[in-house]
């Protein structure tokens, strides 16, 4: 279940972006960033370590994403809840999800196919070199892919409404 939720939590941050960024409707931006702190947290609490969404908030500190009401919202409630319900952090994988987070983020404006490798990857070769384990590392692949199943909707909702976009 960790996996699916860390998927609900990629997609809902994405939104809550987008609907600052591109959909100009501000307004509904918080309460997405509060359904992806939610289900951020449900992943921790179904087993997907805490190392994942620290490390994300922290790389795209790092990488000055965290530019807007919802992301603060998000990234403080995820940080404050995770540390209290399961504050066992793991020092190595906190750095390399931070790092991966932070490379994802700085290299995706310059990657040409728009995929954001950066961190999929790094998910797939940490589970690997046993750094990560199978959950963690599948959470941070279908954060990914809710992140990028989002970005495709409001992408599809900006070309079959250009006016109000």
């Amino acid at each position: 279940m960790g996996p699916e939720l860390a998927a609900v939590s990629g997609f809902a941050l994405k939104v809550a972006d987008d609907l600052v960024d591109e959909l100009s409707r501000p307004q509904w931006a918080l309460p997405c960033g509060l359904v992806a702190a939610a289900a951020a947290l449900a992943s921790v609490a179904t087993g997907v370590r805490p190392d994942l969404y620290l490390g994300l908030i922290l790389g795209n500190a790092v990488a000055g994403k965290i530019d807007e009401i919802s992301h603060l919202a998000a990234a403080a409630i995820v940080a404050l809840g995770v540390l209290i319900t399961r504050p066992e952090v793991t020092p190595l994988t906190l750095l390399i999800i931070t790092v991966l987070a932070t490379l994802d983020e700085v290299i995706h404006p310059v990657e040409p196919t728009g995929l954001r490798p950066v961190l999929k990857i790094g998910a797939v070769v940490g589970w690997a070199f046993g750094v990560l384990d199978g959950i963690t590392a599948l959470a941070v692949i279908t954060f990914d892919l809710g992140y990028h199943a989002a970005e495709l909707l409001t992408g599809a909702i900006r070309c079959s409404n250009p006016i109000r976009a």
